[in-house]
């Protein structure tokens, strides 16, 4: 599954709690799946954008 599909299923997953109101352990668990992909985003972003950051620190 790539990062785009995982960011719905987690959307649609919490779209969903909040209609139902299902129990916290769920949602704990959906932001911390939303938190793996957002860091995994940031990773990539981050290995482009990092030589831009050190070029202009000099």
């Amino acid at each position: 599954m790539d990062k785009k599909e995982e960011l719905v299923k987690v959307h649609n997953q919490l779209m969903t709690m909040s209609a139902q109101g299902d129990g916290m352990i769920l949602l704990a668990d959906a932001i911390l799946r939303l938190r793996t992909v957002i860091a995994s985003f940031q990773d990539d972003e981050s290995k482009e954008i990092q030589p831009d950051k050190r070029e202009k620190g000099k």
